[in-house]
C-alpha cells in the first residue's frame, strides 16, 4: 500500500543493490536529516545528506550501475560499481555529503585485476586498518551522461571533472562492506578508482602553508602550471574540514601562476579554520589542494592527524595547528604503558607538518601524548606495521 512518511518506516538490508550493465534507481525527496536511497526490496543504493553552503532539496535520482567486467578511461582502471545521482533542481548548484557503498568483493577484484601497475584498495582482510584506504580516489564528471543510463561511462557527461580525495576516516569497513563519504559541490556521475584520471594533471599544487599572524591568519601557495596556460584559484575556508565555502579568488596566467601567492584572512572563524585551494585550469577541470589547519585562540594546539596510520616506514607525518609558538614535547608509549619515545618538537604559531622518527619501535600498536605545558596535552593512537 501506498503509505505517508509518518507512517511508515524502512528497514534496510545489508546487502547492495545492482545489477550488470541496469541501472537501479530510488527517485525521493531528500530529508534534511539525509536520506538513505534504495530498491523496493530495500537494496542500498546510497544516502545524501544536505549539507554545505547550498545544500541540496527536493527529489533525486539516485542511481548506481554495475558493469559486467573492468572497465578503463584513458587507459586507467575504475571499479565495476559507480553512481549517477541528479536532483530534479539544482544540479550543478546543490552541495551536499554523499555516501557510496561498494562490496569487498569489488575492490578484491579491483586488486586481482590491477595490482601489478596500479595501488591498491583496501579490503576487509584489514579493515579499517589498512594503509590503502588512503590510496582511494573518485572522480565526478559533472552534468548528465551524453548517452543516458545505464550506458554512461567516464567521459560521457556534459559538464567537466573534478578528482575528489576522500579522508582515510571517510573509507570505511561496516563489517558488510565499504561505505566511502565524500563532499559533494553540483550532481552528477561517480567512479571509484586508485589514480588520477587525466594524469599528469594541467595544475600541480606545490604547497599551501599557513599560519597565525597576530589575530589573522596568513596563507601562503604556489602552483605549477603543468599544460595549462592559465588557472583560477579558489581558496576555500571551513570549520569542520568537509563544508568549505570560498574566501578568496585568483585567476593567473601560466607566467603568473608560476610564482608564489599569499592571502590574509583577516576574520578568521572563532577555533579551528581548515583551508584548502580548489584549482580549475583552463578546460574547467577541478583539483583540491591537500588542506591545512589553524586555530584561532590566544592558546592551545591541536592534533589533527598522523599520516599515514598505520605507519609503514621508519617515519610518519604528525600534523598540528597551534595557536602560539612553542616547544611540544612528544611522548610515545607501548601497548602496556612503557615509555619508549621522547621527543621535544618546536611548534610555529599555525599549520605543522611534522616528521617523526619512530624507526626505533617495534610492530605494534602505541599511544603518542603530546605536551605543551600549562596542562594543554593531546592524545592520540597508532599503529606501526
Amino acid at each position: 500500500p501506498d503509505m505517508g512518511a509518518d507512517e511508515f518506516a524502512a528497514v534496510y538490508n545489508n546487502a547492495l543493490a545492482g545489477v550488470v550493465a541496469t541501472a537501479v534507481c530510488d527517485n525521493k525527496t531528500v530529508s534534511p536529516a539525509g536520506t538513505l536511497y534504495a530498491t523496493s526490496v530495500c537494496d542500498l543504493i546510497a544516502r545524501v545528506l544536505p549539507s554545505g553552503g547550498t545544500p541540496v532539496a527536493g527529489r533525486i535520482n539516485t542511481c548506481v550501475t554495475r558493469d559486467a567486467a573492468q572497465q578503463y578511461f584513458n587507459g586507467e582502471p575504475y571499479v565495476q560499481r559507480h553512481y549517477d545521482i541528479e536532483p530534479a533542481a539544482g544540479a550543478a548548484t546543490a552541495t551536499a555529503t554523499v555516501t557510496l557503498y561498494f562490496t569487498n568483493q569489488e575492490f578484491v577484484n579491483y586488486n586481482t585485476v590491477n595490482s601489478a601497475t596500479w595501488p591498491l584498495l583496501p579490503t576487509s582482510v584489514l579493515n579499517n586498518t589498512d594503509p590503502a584506504r588512503a590510496n582511494v580516489r573518485v572522480t565526478q564528471f559533472h552534468g548528465t551522461p551524453t548517452g543516458g543510463l545505464p550506458t554512461s561511462t567516464p567521459g560521457n557527461y556534459t559538464g567537466a571533472r573534478e578528482l575528489i580525495d576522500p579522508l582515510d576516516t571517510d573509507v570505511f569497513w561496516n563489517g558488510t562492506f565499504w561505505e566511502v563519504t565524500i563532499p559533494v559541490n553540483g550532481f552528477s556521475g561517480f567512479y571509484l578508482h586508485t589514480t588520477q584520471f587525466n594524469t599528469p594533471l594541467p595544475v600541480v599544487v606545490n604547497y599551501l602553508t599557513g599560519r597565525r599572524q597576530g589575530s589573522s591568519h596568513l596563507l601562503n601557495w604556489k602552483v605549477t602550471c603543468v599544460t595549462s596556460p592559465r588557472a583560477t584559484m579558489i581558496l576555500e575556508r571551513s570549520a569542520d574540514s568537509r563544508n568549505f565555502s570560498p574566501i578568496n579568488t585568483i585567476t593567473a596566467d601560466a607566467l603568473r601562476c608560476n610564482q608564489p601567492f599569499d592571502y590574509t584572512d583577516a576574520n578568521p572563524l572563532t577555533g579551528m579554520n581548515y583551508y584548502r585551494l580548489k584549482i580549475l585550469d583552463a578546460d574547467g577541470k577541478v583539483t583540491h589542494s591537500s588542506t591545512v589547519a589553524l586555530l584561532n585562540a590566544v592558546k592551545g594546539f591541536d592534533i589533527i592527524s598522523i599520516a599515514p596510520n598505520p605507519v609503514v616506514s621508519d617515519n610518519f607525518k604528525l600534523n598540528v595547528a597551534s595557536a602560539q609558538a612553542g616547544k611540544m614535547e612528544l611522548a610515545i608509549f607501548d601497548i602496556q604503558g612503557r615509555l619508549v619515545n621522547r621527543q621535544n618538537i618546536m611548534l610555529i604559531a599555525g599549520f605543522n607538518s611534522l616528521l617523526v622518527n619512530v624507526a626505533n619501535l617495534a610492530a605494534g600498536s602505541y599511544t603518542m601524548r603530546c605536551n605543551m605545558g600549562d596542562n594543554q596535552f593531546k592524545i592520540i593512537r597508532f599503529v606501526k606495521q
